[in-house]
């Protein structure tokens, strides 16, 4: 009788070991149909009387006796001379892939921490650690140059962004375009970083195919494999497989996102509708796009034709385990070789200043300047009796000036939300 293998996992393979006999299974895709346990199970052999080191490989009903005996008898053909007692080592499988399936994530206790840990940011105030975070706007707004520039800082510890980070490997999947035009992004944003090529970090990519449902069992293995800290998911309409107005094809995506145990980025998009709106939007599809992440930034951008540089707001929009954190406003500016990135104030462009509350863009104009309702109404594209409702709500950051309304102290054009 075989001695029992040795186990280990990879991300969502189990693989297993018999190192006196040469052989090698690995058990990936494992899951419940109609009551049986099935696993898609690939065999290996390291013996110099194998034809092939690679067996077999397919998917296997491991509940049923007449499927095990049947593959028993064929991978004794396969190793005729080797001496192997494929019923036992079936069986061995079998049970040890039952016991990895049940086995799930540990039961603990919590409740009596005695001290709160310190809120973590993979990205300051961008990427939660540990958290799902969604990127969304419009197409061209520049959510995949965001979510590049955070994927490089994070890798080798650069302030792309002019934020800090913890550094770790990352993995950008991407359903959208290629390795060429995303190598050629990388390279000019860190040509505008003033680094050398030898300098120039590198991030896993992977160009995506698939619904990430139906593949996470090799991501989660690469992840483990190469101790990948962030995952960018580029982006997450493609990435469900199906109509992210969907509920069910929404929470399949969400729960294969949760099994990657890192940090997520996530980049969505948002409706034609949604794209006309002037005040805040909200991402494409089912609700659970906003339910599920913990962390959800709005981004929008503008530019002037033939301009050779656009600039982008990012708007936190949601925030499940902290505070709101103010807009942020960064400019790309594309030369020849390198493309720019600088940090810059929102509020100083009307369009993406009307991503913010009205009582933010009244503030914004406020701070350089007492002005009437009437002058703000007409500036703001909004009624009087709407600003003037406005105003007087916020009395802790506007003050009546005669017939004008100014700034108090202490106030510079919006704040942050509590």
């Amino acid at each position: 009788m075989p001695n029992p293998p040795e186990t280990r996992t990879e991300g969502d393979v189990l693989v297993l070991t018999w190192a006196d006999a040469g052989l090698r299974a690995e058990a990936e895709q494992i899951r419940r149909e109609r009551g049986d346990l099935i696993a898609e199970i690939t065999w290996y052999v390291a013996s110099p009387t194998a034809k092939y080191p690679h067996l077999h490989g397919a998917k296997q009903n491991l509940s049923s006796t007449r499927e095990k005996g049947s593959l028993a008898r064929y991978l004794t053909e396969r190793t005729d001379g080797m001496n192997l007692d494929w019923d036992t080592i079936i069986e061995q499988v079998s049970v040890l892939v039952k016991r990895h399936f049940q086995e799930g994530e540990p039961f603990v206790k919590i409740g009596r921490q005695t001290e709160a840990k310190p809120h973590k940011y993979r990205l300051d105030r961008l990427l939660e650690e540990g958290q799902i975070t969604v990127l969304y706007g419009e197409g061209g707004s520049g959510k995949s140059y965001i979510a590049l520039a955070a994927a490089l800082s994070v890798q080798d510890a650069y302030e792309f962004l002019n934020l800090d980070m913890e550094p770790g490997n990352v993995a950008y999947l991407d359903y959208e375009t290629d390795e060429e035009e995303q190598n050629d992004r990388a390279r000019r944003l860190t040509r505008g970083f003033n680094m050398t090529n030898l300098e120039f970090p590198e991030i896993h990519y992977r160009r995506m195919t698939q619904p990430i449902a139906d593949d996470i069992g090799r991501i989660r293995r690469f992840i483990a494999q190469e101790k990948i800290a962030l995952a960018v998911i580029d982006s997450l309409g493609l990435a469900c497989g199906g109509e992210p107005e969907s509920a069910e094809v929404a929470l399949r995506m969400y729960g294969s996102l949760r099994q990657l145990g890192c940090t997520i980025l996530g980049i969505h998009h948002i409706s034609a509708a949604q794209a006309e709106q002037r005040g805040k939007r909200r991402p494409f599809g089912s609700v659970y796009h906003i339910n599920i992440p913990r962390s959800i930034w709005e981004v929008r951008s503008t530019s002037e034709t033939e301009s050779n540089a656009f600039r982008v707001g990012l708007y936190h929009r949601k925030s499940n385990n902290g505070r709101l954190w103010k807009p942020m406003g960064y400019e790309f500016r594309f030369d020849t070789e390198a493309t720019f990135i600088k940090r810059t104030d929102i509020m100083d462009v009307r369009e993406l200043a009307e991503g913010v509350s009205l009582a933010d863009q009244i503030a914004a104009v406020l701070r350089h300047e007492a002005q009437s309702v009437f002058a703000l109404a007409e500036e703001l594209n909004v009624t009087e009796a709407v600003t003037r409702t406005t105003l007087n709500r916020h009395k802790d950051r506007f003050v009546r000036l005669g017939d004008k309304w100014g700034l108090l102290t202490g106030h510079n054009g919006y704040v942050t939300p509590p």
